[in-house]
């Protein structure tokens, strides 16, 4: 059992989120930075992902009640272990065992916007709608829907029979480059780069993006499907990037879709960072989710092991 003893805000237990339901108007949710996600579970021992915590910028205190084999993936914190008046800082995709009487401490770096702490065998609660990623505005997933507080207890299902023989991995770094497709009717006509910062209005459901004059007002006045990766281009001159809580439906015009590939560099920006939109063929998109898969790929198997 995990025990939290300190939780800032907007702390949720989260999977690989809700899919085939979209056309029921159901949010996907879901991990926001999938390779952080991924490479902490991996890294934890699960060999597939587990419900892990993901924590936005905001502090974290806990402890267990057994020996926990338990992993942190993610820019967005440091971690230090109390144990008998000692403190021991922690790294990144590393996994450490969390003994009975030890404290666990999470801390905002200020280098990213979120990070997931797996154990082994994940946090094991009943799903809904065929997931525990926790929607807080549906209500539904996690704990009763809502994130989690101080005195929450976390049960743990059971440990793998086979942990990896690895204890920390490599993941790759995080860059301010974002590659999109444009909207066919406004490829011919849209710049291949545009310079932006990313302001401070960001939530799991998009990113808002202060971009410089030259951005096309997009296609499409009628309400269409969107999904995470959607560039939404209102009157202003920004651009907004659908996340994983988005709706389902959205009637800003489109100026294109991110790179699925580039969708956890785009999560972990920090308001005021700057970055750019680079404009990219649908075929160049593939190869990049090729590469992205083969990492995924490479993970499962071990083969970034250290």
């Amino acid at each position: 059992m995990i025990n939290i003893l300190s939780a800032g805000p907007l702390v949720t237990l989260q999977d690989r989120g809700r899919h085939g339901l979209r056309h029921l108007g159901v949010t996907t949710a879901g991990a926001m930075d999938s390779i952080a996600f991924e490479a902490a579970n991996a890294v934890a021992g699960n060999r597939r992902p587990l419900t892990a915590l993901e924590i936005p910028p905001v502090s974290l205190e806990l402890e267990s009640d057994s020996p926990l084999a338990i992993a942190y993936s993610g820019p967005a914190h440091t971690l230090c272990c109390d144990a008998e008046g000692r403190r021991q800082s922690w790294y990144p995709n590393w996994r450490y065992s969390l003994e009975p009487g030890q404290r666990l401490r999470l801390t905002p770096s200020g280098q990213g916007m979120y990070g997931y702490l797996a154990v082994a065998g994940g946090v094991e609660v009943a799903p809904q709608l065929g997931s525990v990623a926790t929607d807080l505005q549906a209500g539904i997933g996690g704990l009763n829907g809502r994130a989690l507080q101080d005195g929450d207890r976390l049960p743990v299902g059971p440990s793998p029979t086979h942990p990896p023989r690895h204890r920390g991995i490599r993941v790759p770094g995080y860059d301010a480059t974002l590659r999109f497709i444009p909207c066919s009717r406004l490829a011919e006509n849209t710049p291949s780069r545009f310079d932006c910062r990313l302001s401070s209005s960001v939530s799991r459901m998009g990113v808002r993006l202060q971009c410089q004059s030259g951005l096309p007002s997009g296609y499409g006045d009628a309400s269409v499907g969107v999904f995470a990766g959607a560039i939404q281009r209102p009157s202003d001159d920004t651009a907004i990037i659908l996340t994983a809580d988005c709706q389902t439906t959205g009637g800003y015009p489109l100026l294109g879709y991110l790179a699925r590939a580039d969708l956890p560099k785009l999560v972990q920006l920090v308001p005021g960072q700057a970055c750019c939109l680079s404009a990219i063929t649908s075929a160049q998109a593939a190869v990049a989710l090729a590469k992205h898969q083969h990492w995924r790929h490479q993970l499962l198997w071990g083969l970034y092991a250290s």
